[in-house]
């Protein structure tokens, strides 16, 4: 009896398991509108201490040059992270927004995506959230300062 109770929770297990994965595919082409989310300026790569489970890092260098390595910051989206891209957002009034401030409010609005490489190649970089063969990034059509 104690067998079969243990192979019971053994596939209930297995089947969370698997529902919980499948549920990473459900966010490409999830779209957010007006999401409140906390964007932390992020100087030479000095991330904050505690990072919230709904926020932005948004990188900036001292040089003032306005290239971030290929992307332009994370998303912590319900505590996972996924690359963000600002779209048609200029990085100058995005600067100008930290006046002084480690961090600001903004709302969000863009979707998700799937940007997996057409050889489906995964990128090396550990800590983005992989789903299956999926690589997820963020594309944010508009973000603006919360007053």
């Amino acid at each position: 009896m104690k067998k079969l109770t243990l192979n019971y929770v053994c596939f209930a297990l297995s089947a969370l398991c698997l529902l919980l994965m499948s549920c990473k595919d459900d966010l490409i082409g999830k779209e957010l509108v007006d999401y409140e989310v906390t964007m932390f300026k992020v100087l030479d790569g000095n991330q904050p201490e505690s990072i919230p489970k709904n926020c932005i890092l948004y990188y900036d260098s001292s040089d003032g040059s306005d290239y971030n390595g290929g992307y332009d910051g994370d998303f912590f989206y319900k505590g996972d992270k996924y690359r963000i891209s600002f779209i048609f957002i200029p990085i100058s009034e995005m600067k100008a927004w930290f006046q002084n401030q480690p961090s600001v409010k903004v709302l969000l609005s863009g979707y998700f995506e799937d940007n997996t490489p057409n050889n489906d190649i995964q990128p090396d970089n550990n800590s983005t959230r992989s789903s299956g063969n999926a690589y997820i990034v963020f594309y944010a059509r508009s973000i603006t300062l919360k007053k």
